[in-house]
């Protein structure tokens, strides 16, 4: 709809994006197996203590993400394709907040499925999709590529917090404070940490349009988040076991 010129803008943003959404979108992969095993087990107690732990993580890394990309994504951009591409910043960001959400939603997504409980995320998630198409297809006609990336945010963020949370929490038997006290509040001490550093290592205004320095800031900032996070896990704020 928009042409060829288009195209190289939004796929830059959304490869970026899915290279970042790739490993951290494992986790879900990994837990749905021992999800269905503590649901045969009837273990309530440690079933909602790897919920959270599973969720925490997930929310910790697609945060942490952003906040990366946020400092570093036009540095990233100009390094691998060149400085003329100030949309495909735009795009990234857009289709990793929208990660926030839908990252640590495929981890209840997959207590679900662990449960049984098949239909209604399926359905929900189908729904999205179709919404996903028609913002879009409206969305770009007025704000181009951009408006592209807010057709899928935009879906993601409605349904998942709308539609999908309510049941996840009510099915599973979790509270939703719950949920927010012990898997959400904990990880933005070290994402809080992490902007701190970002903000810091651009103040000194380092040039950092090469890979070696990129994958430098990149390494600092995951010490960052790994340091805080259990220096926190020491002082019994944020727990890695099960009670």
């Amino acid at each position: 709809m928009l042409g060829t010129d288009a195209i190289v803008p939004y796929y830059i943003g959304l490869r970026l994006a899915q290279f970042i959404r790739q490993p951290i979108d494992k986790v879900a992969h990994v837990v749905m197996p021992t999800a269905g095993a503590l649901q045969g087990a009837a273990d309530v107690h440690k079933l909602h203590r790897f919920l959270l732990k599973a969720f925490g993580i997930s929310f910790l890394l697609s945060t942490g993400a952003f906040v990366g990309a946020w400092f570093f994504g036009p540095a990233v951009i100009s390094t691998w394709m060149g400085p003329n591409f100030p949309e495909a910043q735009q795009v990234l960001l857009i289709l990793l907040g929208a990660q926030i959400v839908s990252l640590p939603m495929s981890i209840l997504r997959a207590f679900l499925f662990g449960k049984g409980s098949v239909t209604v995320p399926a359905l929900i998630y189908l729904a999205e999709a179709f919404a996903n198409l028609a913002i879009s297809v409206w969305a770009c006609q007025q704000y181009g590529v951009v408006g592209v990336a807010w057709g899928t945010a935009i879906p993601i963020v409605l349904f998942e917090l709308g539609l999908l949370l309510p049941f996840a929490v009510r099915t599973l038997d979790i509270s939703l404070w719950k949920l927010v006290r012990e898997a959400i509040m904990p990880p933005l001490v070290p994402v809080a940490a992490l902007y701190g550093y970002g903000a810091a290592v651009l103040f000194l205004a380092w040039d950092m349009n090469s890979w070696p320095m990129l994958i430098a800031v990149t390494a600092g900032g995951a010490g960052v988040l790994v340091l805080v996070w259990l220096s926190m896990s020491r002082l019994r704020i944020v727990s890695f076991g099960f009670d």
